[in-house]
């Protein structure tokens, strides 16, 4: 099993305003039966800033985890 997780710059707040996750924490995006589906996820995650970021946005950081049990 692999984690897939990714760094929040800024807070994360839900539609009545309350925070989900805090800023500058990581926060998991899914788990994953092979290294080659996290990648991809990432991969994923990573186009999807590509179409949508403006100048001066954060690079997206990522990190896999292994939980081989």
């Amino acid at each position: 099993m692999w984690k897939v997780f990714e760094w929040t710059e800024k807070e994360i707040r839900d539609m009545e305003g309350y925070i989900i996750y805090p800023a500058n924490s990581w926060i998991l995006i899914g788990s994953y039966d092979t290294i080659d589906t996290a990648a991809n996820i990432v991969k994923q995650e990573i186009s999807l800033y590509n179409l949508t970021c403006k100048d001066g946005d954060p690079n997206p950081q990522f990190k896999i985890e292994s939980c081989l049990e």
